[in-house]
């Protein structure tokens, strides 16, 4: 890898504990850097979540009683076709009968695909966007990204075929803990926090800020 991302997050408070960047660069000496490698890509950058996706499917899923966590999904032995598109599943994989349990602990395309078209494109957008992808988190560092997160109504059933083993979205790091911490914290989704407050040199507190709820 080129470089990579660690954010470590309390999921009930929505304080964030550790948060690097590698390859990073050192601040105190950044004369001739140019200005895109000092980026914070923890923020800045949008990428494709691919499977670290799927947990938010299934959640919604489950929320919607579209599917039970036992059942049986038919995954195609590796081969799927959506309209005009054959999907696979990864390193060249087939499976038969899967447990919802399984298709996550498999991480199968073709059973998250199933699982997408039980559940309809436009509830599946709903809680795209109520896991908080598509906006910004609000976080205290400067040049978050929104991600990217195209309108519903231009799906088509293949978007919604791909976007649910988590090709065709972008999400930036920070959204994507903070989504999955919500998993974490049973449904309800903190917003973001480096600062848990401030002192005065005597550490007499100035200012503190208390975890907030977004939904």
């Amino acid at each position: 890898a080129k470089g990579g991302i660690a954010i470590v997050m309390d999921p009930k408070t929505g304080e964030i504990l550790a948060l690097a960047n590698e390859a990073g660069f050192n601040p105190n000496n950044i004369k001739g850097l140019a200005p895109e490698k000092r980026l914070n890509r923890a923020v800045t950058d949008a990428f494709d979540p691919g499977s670290t996706f799927k947990p938010f499917l299934i959640a919604a899923a489950l929320e919607e009683k579209v599917i039970k966590e036992t059942d049986k999904i038919f995954c195609e032995d590796g081969n799927f076709a959506v309209a005009n598109r054959v999907f696979h599943e990864a390193g060249g994989k087939r499976h038969g009968y899967l447990s919802v349990r399984e298709i996550l602990k498999y991480s199968s395309n073709i059973g998250s695909v199933k699982i997408a078209q039980k559940l309809s494109k436009e509830k599946y957008y709903k809680y795209i966007q109520n896991f908080g992808f598509g906006t910004k988190t609000g976080m205290e560092l400067p040049g978050e990204s929104s991600g990217i997160l195209r309108p519903m109504q231009s799906w088509s059933n293949v978007d919604t075929a791909t976007i649910a083993f988590g090709q065709g979205i972008s999400v930036t790091a920070i959204q994507l803990i903070t989504a999955m911490s919500a998993i974490a914290n049973n449904g309800v989704l903190m917003k973001p926090h480096l600062v848990r407050g401030m002192t005065d040199q005597n550490d007499n507190p100035i200012i503190m800020y208390a975890p907030e709820v977004v939904r």
